[in-house]
C-alpha cells in the first residue's frame, strides 16, 4: 500500500514486508506528513513489528523499527 500525500490518493502499491493470514492483527495509520505505519502481530508467536514508510531516492520502501517479542511473568 502507497499513498500520495500531495496529491491525496494511492499510488502504486507498495508491497508489505511480510505475510500474514486472516488471524493475525494489522493496522494500518500514518503518521506525521508522508509516512504510513503499520503494526503487525503474529498470532502464532505474539510477536509485534512496526514498519514504517520512508523515501530514498523517490522508491518508497517499509523499513523494520522495532521488533518485541512476546514476555509474560507468572
Amino acid at each position: 500500500m502507497c499513498f500520495d500525500f500531495t496529491a491525496e490518493r494511492f499510488a502504486p502499491r507498495l508491497p508489505l514486508p511480510f505475510t500474514s493470514c486472516c488471524h493475525d492483527a494489522v493496522s494500518l495509520s500514518s503518521v506525521r506528513e508522508e509516512q504510513l505505519v503499520v503494526l503487525f502481530q503474529s498470532s502464532d508467536t505474539l510477536d509485534l513489528e512496526i514498519w514504517v514508510t520512508t523515501k530514498i531516492e523517490s522508491e518508497p520502501y517499509m523499513e523494520q523499527v522495532l521488533d518485541v517479542g512476546y514476555w509474560w511473568t507468572v
